[in-house]
C-alpha cells in the first residue's frame, strides 16, 4: 500500500471533486485509495481485493450502483452476503442488465433495477452499511480490475455514506417508478431492534408513523424493575429490613413509589423516540 500512501492528498483532492460539498480532510484510518496495475507481471487483485473484503464484512446493507457486471467472483461474494441476511440492491444500466452475472444475482433474491435515466447511467459505487462507501473509475468486470487503468476510493464516513445512500435510493425507487420523492406514505410497525440509523433511513423513505408501544411498554417495566433491584431488601415484608427489624417498609412497597418510576422512565423512553422519528418542536 506504498504507492497508495504517496498519492494519499491527490486521493482527498479527488473526493472533494466527486462529491462537490463540504467534507472533512479524512485521515489515512478512514480513507484507502488503490490503483490498478494492468501491466503487472502477476495479476493486480488489489481492487477486487478491497470489494470483495468490503462485501464480506457487510452486515445490513450493500447497494451498487456500476455500469456494467461481469465479473463472477463479485457475483459469488454477494450472492453469499444475501445468505448471511444482508440486503443487497443494484441498479445497473439497461443495456448490460441482460448478462448471466445479473440473473444469478436476481435467482438469489438481489433486488436489480435497469437504469431509466435519460444519458448513459456511469455511476460506479458501492455503499456498504451506514460507514462505509467505495467509488472510483472502475465497473465490476475483469477487465476493469485487471486489463485497463482504474482507480477506488474506500471511506468510512457515515455523511459520505449518507450521501451516495440518497443518490442510489433516488435511482433505485424514483427511477423505477417514475414517482416523486417519497411517493408512499408507510406506517413502521414497530421499532424494537431498530437502529437510530435504521429508523432515520426509513423515515427517508416515507415514513409517517412508528409504533412504539412495545417500546413504552419495556420502558414502564424497566423502571419498576429498577426500583425493585434497588431496593430489594426493603421490599420482603411489611417490616423488617437492613435499617432493623422493626423498621417499615410502606414508602418503598406503596404502589405510588415504584409505579412513580415506572412512569419516569415511560416520560424517558417516549422523549427518545421523539428525537428517533425528528418529531420535536413540531407541532409549533
Amino acid at each position: 500500500m506504498t504507492k497508495n500512501k504517496k498519492l494519499f492528498s491527490f486521493a482527498i483532492l479527488i473526493c472533494l471533486a466527486l462529491f462537490a460539498v463540504p467534507i472533512k480532510v479524512f485521515s489515512e484510518e478512514s480513507l484507502e485509495v488503490v490503483f490498478n496495475d494492468p501491466f503487472s507481471k502477476n495479476q493486480d487483485t488489489a481492487m477486487q481485493d478491497l470489494i470483495l473484503t468490503t462485501v464480506e464484512d457487510a452486515e445490513k446493507r450493500i447497494y451498487i450502483a456500476v455500469y456494467n457486471f461481469t465479473d463472477t467472483t463479485c457475483r459469488d461474494a454477494l450472492i453469499d452476503a444475501v445468505k448471511r441476511g444482508v440486503e443487497v440492491r443494484l441498479v445497473i444500466y439497461s443495456e448490460n442488465a441482460d448478462n448471466r452475472i445479473i440473473e444469478d444475482l436476481k435467482k438469489n433474491g438481489i433486488k436489480i433495477v435497469k437504469s431509466q435515466s435519460e444519458g448513459l447511467m456511469h455511476a460506479k459505487f458501492i455503499v456498504v452499511d451506514y460507514e462505509t462507501t467505495i467509488s472510483g473509475s472502475a465497473n465490476l468486470t475483469s477487465g476493469s480490475f485487471f486489463y485497463d487503468n482504474n482507480f477506488m476510493i474506500l471511506i468510512h464516513d457515515s455523511k459520505v455514506n449518507k450521501i451516495f445512500q440518497e443518490e442510489f435510493n433516488e435511482m433505485f425507487i424514483e427511477k423505477k417508478f417514475g414517482t416523486p420523492a417519497q411517493p408512499i406514505d408507510f406506517v413502521f410497525h414497530g421499532g424494537s431492534g431498530s437502529s437510530l440509523e435504521e429508523i432515520r433511513e426509513a423515515i427517508s423513505y416515507g415514513v409517517i408513523k412508528m409504533n412504539i408501544d412495545t417500546d413504552t411498554q419495556w420502558a414502564f417495566w424497566d423502571g419498576v424493575r429498577g426500583f425493585y433491584k434497588k431496593n430489594e431488601a426493603y421490599l420482603q415484608g411489611q417490616i423488617g429490613n437492613p435499617e432493623g427489624d422493626d423498621k417499615p417498609n410502606k414508602k418503598y412497597y406503596d404502589p405510588r413509589a415504584w409505579l412513580r418510576k415506572g412512569e419516569d422512565a415511560f416520560r424517558a423512553r417516549l422523549k427518545q423516540a421523539f428525537a428517533d422519528l425528528n418529531n420535536i418542536g413540531t407541532l409549533g
